[in-house]
């Protein structure tokens, strides 16, 4: 008996994916047992584990694994509370979904991102309301993981009154599933503003706005044009279609990631991102106040920083390993590819 053999004893055996990711079987639990049964078998017969959803974005070059495990069917919208000011969901759940969700219900969940909420979880990139709200790391309340060894932890607490226990739900946001998965994720939500509302202007002007008594939510800059988000009464967006001739509603839609062969980001002091933008002739996009600031292209670029997407390795820190040792240390989750010449 093989280990597909073993395997479809858990659960039904799909095909595998084509592609920057293969892998030789794919499966979709159904449950959070279900996800632990699969990353236990593959510790036994060690086995290379692919966690995805809709398989829509890799970061970093090519990969192989034996099984892909895919979470969409785990997107259930688990629980919001007016009262505590929480949302639940699970990762195989869309971003725009459990956004329009939360707004129907009056709420604002800070964090946004044009796939699910476990690539979300993921990438711990930048959004739309990054410059006032932070990261998605900063955002999460509250997680239940299965770490690569096979074991369910729930890190963290569905109010911000927790004090004990270590913050893995923040170390496995941005770790690309490296170290373990989300079976569920608890974020912090705001009430939601009267209106939401999104202005042109020039990178320029953007940097200026950063630093005024305006307090935008959000500004995404390019070379030659800056989106800037606000957020308040409808008296103050009135104040504001007064000041600015390019305004409009801020639509979730609207923030795509970009749609080219090779991109990197780059982190850079916060406030400077701008500058960093102009030093390379690739395009980009700057999300000031944040820190982050990428580029992409069809061609190859020579940008010392992280590879998003393209045919370069992570690159791991010390730390980094230490810690996939303790949480996976059989490297079952194999979800992008390091080179340990690369470990910083």
């Amino acid at each position: 008996m093989d280990w597909k053999d073993h395997l479809a004893k858990l659960t039904p055996l799909k095909e595998g994916l084509k592609g920057e990711v293969s892998t030789e079987v794919n499966v979709t639990p159904s449950s959070f047992e279900e996800v632990e049964e699969i990353i236990r078998l593959a510790n036994a017969l060690n086995l290379k584990i692919y966690p995805f959803v809709g398989n829509s974005r890799h970061f970093g070059p090519s990969i192989s694994a034996n099984v892909g495990v895919d979470f969409s069917s785990l997107n259930k919208i688990v629980e919001l509370s007016e009262e505590d000011l929480y949302v639940t969901a699970q990762p195989g759940v869309s971003m725009i979904e459990l956004f329009s969700y939360v707004k129907k219900r009056g709420f604002l969940l800070p964090s946004f991102y044009d796939g699910s909420l476990g690539g979300m979880l993921g990438t711990n990139l930048p959004g739309p309301f990054s410059t006032f709200f932070g990261y998605p790391r900063d955002s999460i309340l509250m997680g239940i993981i299965v770490t690569g060894d096979g074991k369910r932890i729930k890190a963290g607490g569905k109010t911000l009154k927790f004090s004990s226990g270590y913050k893995i739900h923040k170390l496995l946001t941005g770790s690309l599933g490296w170290y373990g998965t989300f079976l569920e994720a608890t974020f912090k939500i705001y009430p939601y503003p009267d209106e939401m509302v999104e202005v042109s202007v020039s990178p320029n002007d953007a940097q200026q706005l950063l630093r005024s008594e305006l307090r935008p939510i959000g500004i995404i800059s390019f070379k030659d044009r800056a989106k800037v988000i606000f957020e308040g009464s409808s008296s103050y967006v009135r104040e504001l279609e007064k000041r600015f001739t390019s305004i409009s509603e801020w639509r979730p839609e609207s923030f795509r990631y970009p749609n080219k062969k090779f991109i990197t980001s780059i982190s850079v002091t916060r406030g400077e991102e701008l500058r960093y933008l102009y030093d390379y002739s690739f395009e980009g996009e700057a999300f000031l106040g944040t820190g982050y600031v990428r580029f992409f292209s069809d061609d190859k670029m020579q940008i010392n920083g992280i590879s998003e997407k393209g045919d370069t390795p992570i690159k791991v820190s010390k730390s980094s390993l230490l810690v996939k040792n303790a949480l996976d240390p059989k490297w079952v989750m194999h979800t992008v590819e390091v080179n340990p010449t690369t470990y910083e």
